[in-house]
């Protein structure tokens, strides 16, 4: 497999068959005690469009870590008066470890995927599709274009 696609993220050769990559070494899995876990294999199961997976992947992402900021200011109006103020001290790591566990941890995974999207956008190129697959447990990108669309 190496010798015909590239690694996620090296664009040495000007026309690759495909890249492929693993997941969890772009995107980290969340698993936590607020009721959500994320499973970044889970948005990669069938075949499609890389791009759009990830994109809903890092939507689902910055969501919950909107709500897990919420929670976070919740939690610190009770004690503070400025709890925005008082998150940016660290006072949230003093009150609920927990929760400031689960915040960093989903800001890593939202940016993690993030920066996924960014790359898989440049592997796509000019062509309209990056197919994904899957090959000995990894993530197997194809830039395609639709038949009789020539460019």
């Amino acid at each position: 497999m190496a010798d015909q696609l590239l690694k996620l993220g090296d664009y040495s050769k000007p026309r690759p068959k495909g890249y492929y990559f693993d997941l969890y070494e772009w995107v980290e899995p969340i698993v936590e005690a607020y009721d959500t876990s994320i499973d970044p294999k889970d948005y990669f199961i069938t075949s499609g469009e890389a791009v759009t997976k990830c994109t809903v992947l890092e939507l689902d992402l910055w969501k919950h870590y909107g709500s897990l900021l919420c929670d976070s200011l919740n939690a610190l109006s009770e004690e503070f008066e400025q709890p925005v103020q008082a998150l940016r001290e660290g006072e949230l790591f003093w009150l609920d470890r927990e929760l400031q566990l689960c915040l960093t941890r989903s800001w890593r995974g939202a940016c993690q995927a993030r920066h996924l999207v960014i790359h898989l956008t440049e592997a796509r190129g000019a062509h309209l599709f990056l197919e994904t697959d899957w090959s000995e447990g990894q993530v197997v990108c194809y830039p395609k274009n639709p038949r009789g669309v020539k460019f």
